[in-house]
């Protein structure tokens, strides 16, 4: 359960760089829940695939998600 818990918390944190989820300023967007659309069900279509995901952003999301991995488990 914890572990499900973590998992919704960083959410967000993934959210941060996300361009469904920011402007290119990393300013987040309004979500609408009536469009669900954009998200990428695969690597062809949406706005959302892996070539998104730049050494920068891998690099500062792993720094943020371990950093809160560490303050819920106490590890640094």
């Amino acid at each position: 359960k914890a572990l499900v818990l973590l998992g919704e918390a960083l959410h967000p944190i993934m959210d941060s760089s996300s361009p469904m989820h920011s402007d290119p300023e990393g300013n987040p967007l309004e979500w609408n829940p009536t469009w669900p659309f954009g998200h990428s069900p695969a690597e062809f279509i949406g706005k959302e695939t892996a070539k998104n995901i730049t050494e920068a952003i891998y690099s500062s999301q792993d720094v943020a998600l371990r950093n809160a991995y560490g303050d819920v488990f106490g590890h640094q």
